[in-house]
């Protein structure tokens, strides 16, 4: 007998929506090892733990198994608070029930948004699974911000395989939507490849369009320094230390160079 993995996928992810926490499982399980769709760990995680906060056994043990486990649901339930988090103030359970319900409905910004939060720790510890997760469903739908931070995701492999190809991809759809952080970010990946013209045309796009981020200027005046363009550059590292005049990281950076501003 012939095994029609996508045909299964089909009818699992049809029951998991209506909350079958066995479908649910399944559906994990073929995101896991890649059958009748693309393999993807944080699909794989999402599932697994929507069927074990319902007292799945099974997701519960796969989901210590590939170490996703975190002894619970992931962030507040409805008329719950969501807890203060590593990203400062908390959030009351009614904003996170609507963030969650615009998210599921597929407004990718709340998608983005959400992403963040698990991103950043906003329920209490950071899940970088489930920002993966919903960050992919904003990218998908051509949402700028979103595909820049799965590229960042994919670039350090946090809550994805690492893939710096996949990465750039990302960054590329986001940075010609002018999204200024993959703008910066690819304008980096460039320079270390040596294509200092296209690192630095994109790094002043950065910069004019985001001129109060310190790090966008840290990366022009390396790049412009490449160029051999002293002055210009030691103009670029005045203007990133004096948006962030105590950054160790663009001091250090600078002081390779000669900078001593």
């Amino acid at each position: 007998m012939v095994r029609d993995y996508t045909e299964a996928v089909h009818w699992y992810r049809n029951s998991a929506r209506q909350d079958h926490k066995t479908a649910q499982y399944n559906l994990g399980r073929m995101y896991e090892n890649g059958l009748g769709v693309t393999r993807d760990r944080a699909e794989a995680v999402h599932w697994y733990r929507k069927a074990s906060d319902q007292g799945h056994k099974a997701a519960e043990i796969r989901l210590k198994k590939i170490g996703a486990w975190k002894g619970a649901a992931t962030g507040g339930k409805s008329g719950q608070s969501a807890g203060a988090g590593q990203s400062g103030a908390p959030v009351s359970g009614n904003t996170v029930a609507k963030l969650r319900a615009r998210a599921k409905a597929g407004h990718a910004k709340a998608q983005t948004k959400l992403g963040y939060w698990y991103f950043t720790g906003k329920f209490g510890k950071k899940d970088f699974d489930q920002a993966a997760y919903w960050w992919r469903k904003a990218a998908e739908q051509g949402y700028a911000a979103a595909e820049g931070n799965l590229g960042t995701l994919y670039f350090t492999g946090k809550g994805v395989p690492k893939d710096i190809k996949v990465a750039v991809e990302w960054y590329k759809k986001a940075a010609e939507k002018g999204d200024a952080s993959a703008q910066n970010n690819l304008a980096k990946l460039f320079m270390v490849k040596g294509k200092l013209e296209t690192a630095l045309k994109l790094s002043k796009s950065a910069v004019k369009k985001q001129p109060k981020q310190a790090f966008y200027w840290d990366t022009l005046a390396t790049i412009l320094m490449k160029f051999g363009e002293k002055q210009a550059a030691f103009k670029a590292w005045d203007q990133a230390l004096k948006l962030k005049p105590n950054n160790r990281g663009i001091r250090k950076n600078a002081a390779k160079y000669g900078y001593q501003g």
